[in-house]
């Protein structure tokens, strides 16, 4: 059978990834170029180090068009310091305070109160920086660590507008956080929310 040129259209189009429907590999200067373009957002996967920089091995770069993702900051990491008098828990180094308002959720999304909340555990906060660096959470989620080779993995993660400090470097900054990108640091940028079939 001889292939048609519809049938060829379809078979091309099929094989084809569609423009803005998937997350799109970067090289680094097209990545620096789009984050010094201004109020770019970004999810920064990597890792915090004893002097409170953070080393980035995965940059997400938030559509400029998908304002949706980009009204709250979150932060993502181990708790420590968790204080349920004060209502208030640490990561990455964050204070992060919730209140009454605050929707507390477990791995399974469901509604949990704050006495399910443990130091070692792995959450997301997601609400706004105040101007005294506390962070107001609106929502706290617990998350589930991943295990690789024996070892628990969990994830850290920082999301909020970029400042390029240094794109020679590889230095920026997200929310308070000096952010350095490793050497094999991966660049994507993410469709628009709710593109994505």
């Amino acid at each position: 059978m001889r292939p048609t040129p519809t049938l060829l259209a379809a078979v091309l189009i099929s094989a084809m990834p569609a423009a803005g429907l998937a997350d799109t590999p970067m090289d680094y200067a097209t990545a620096m170029k789009t984050l010094s373009a201004g109020s770019r957002w970004a999810e920064i996967e990597g890792k915090l180090q004893p002097d409170g920089t953070f080393t980035a091995n995965d940059v997400e770069i938030i559509d400029a068009r998908d304002t949706a993702n980009m009204q709250e900051l979150e932060i993502t990491g181990a708790i420590s310091d968790l204080d349920p008098a004060r209502k208030s828990l640490k990561l990455l180094g964050y204070t992060i305070l919730w209140n009454d308002q605050t929707q507390l959720t477990g791995t399974d999304k469901r509604i949990i109160t704050s006495s399910d909340l443990a130091n070692d555990k792995t959450a997301t906060a997601s609400g706004q920086l105040k101007p005294d660096g506390t962070f107001a959470a609106r929502k706290l989620r617990l998350r589930e660590d991943t295990i690789r080779g024996g070892k628990v993995r969990r994830k850290q993660e920082l999301v909020g507008p970029i400042e390029v400090l240094d794109a020679g470097e590889g230095t920026l900054r997200v929310l308070k956080t000096v952010v350095q990108l490793k050497m094999n640091c991966e660049f994507k940028a993410l469709p628009v929310e709710g593109t994505q079939k």
